[in-house]
């Protein structure tokens, strides 16, 4: 992923425009990543397939319910699992 520095945008913003119609690029401050620029199709797709996620899981969750398929688990509890899973499959 191309690298700016949030300093280098002003003065850069086309070679910024040009390099995100090919990838996405990550604006850094003082040297970590502070925002992402990206080609509006690759956003329209982001959040298409978040919402087609945030849908499977309703989906999933209302079946659940109707097969009173219920856990004694909290949601913390459940949250804290997903998240952990989440950090696990990061790393690799």
């Amino acid at each position: 992923m191309k690298q700016f520095a949030s300093t280098q945008i002003k003065n850069n913003w086309g070679s910024v425009q040009e390099a995100a119609r090919q990838s996405p690029v990550s604006i850094t401050s003082h040297g970590r990543p502070t925002f992402v620029v990206l080609d509006n199709q690759e956003y329209q797709d982001l959040v298409a397939a978040k919402y087609e996620s945030l849908k499977d899981d309703i989906t999933a969750g209302i079946n659940d319910i109707e097969n009173e398929n219920f856990s004694e688990k909290s949601v913390d509890e459940i949250i804290n699992k997903a998240k952990s899973q989440k950090k696990r499959a990061s790393r690799k």
